[in-house]
């Protein structure tokens, strides 16, 4: 039997460097199998999980709803430290990260963006209640970004709407998905890629696709949604 990889670190060596290529015994299986079989775990003093990563899965699939509720408990009791913590590790490894993450998604763009897009859709709730949180604890930043879009606007230029203009946009429907409830003002080219606040560069939208058209222009906002509805197919 293969000795497990705590008892044959050399000499000089850390536990992170003997554990590449050497054994370790589960806890549960009773199996002697290769470190890269087992998860990460940074309390035990070999840097290992205690079980491989075979029992670890059946045992998070039985215990699934066990575990979640554990997880909220402490994440909710110890919400500011966890943030604390995530916050000062993006910034020290920002360029990793990002790397990281197109690295991902260039591997599959099109898995990924359904992925995104299936979550969003079974989360829309918590992204709601998100959203209203950073508003109200972080009035600042709101307000720079409006003095930032303000400022973008004159820049571009702004030209007088009249008010029988606007009544008659706000009174139209969705020029995307026809809907005449909740309309609002988008610009054709955003105020943030250089378009005007004018008559010919504003469209009524509903406030559910204003709020997904994001920066986009209006066809790049029309091609993603046909993206998006291939990719359910």
């Amino acid at each position: 039997m293969p000795p497990r990889c705590a008892n044959i670190r050399g000499r000089g060596q850390t536990n992170k460097e003997s554990n590449i290529n050497h054994y370790k015994t589960c806890i549960t299986c009773k199996r002697s199998q290769l470190a890269s079989e087992f998860c990460k775990c940074s309390r035990s003093k070999d840097l290992l999980n205690a079980k491989c990563k075979s029992c670890a899965k059946k045992y998070y699939e039985r215990n699934r709803n066990k575990i979640l509720a554990q997880k909220s408990v402490y994440y909710q009791a110890n919400y500011e430290r966890i943030a604390t913590y995530k916050n000062n590790y993006y910034k020290d490894n920002k360029d990793k990260l990002l790397k990281q993450k197109r690295a991902a998604y260039s591997s599959d763009p099109k898995e990924t963006q359904a992925r995104n897009n299936a979550w969003a859709r079974n989360n829309r709730d918590k992204i709601n209640q998100y959203y209203r949180k950073y508003v109200v604890d972080k009035p600042h930043v709101i307000r720079q970004k409006r003095i930032k879009r303000r400022l973008r606007m004159l820049t571009n230029g702004v030209f007088e709407v009249r008010k029988s203009e606007l009544n008659r946009l706000l009174t139209s429907p969705c020029v995307f998905c026809g809907n005449s409830a909740n309309i609002t003002l988008d610009h054709v080219l955003p105020i943030a890629r250089g378009g005007r606040h004018s008559i010919g560069n504003l469209m009524p939208l509903c406030l559910s696709c204003n709020a997904s058209k994001q920066d986009k222009t209006f066809m790049e906002f029309r091609m993603s949604k046909i993206l998006q509805a291939e990719m359910r197919l």
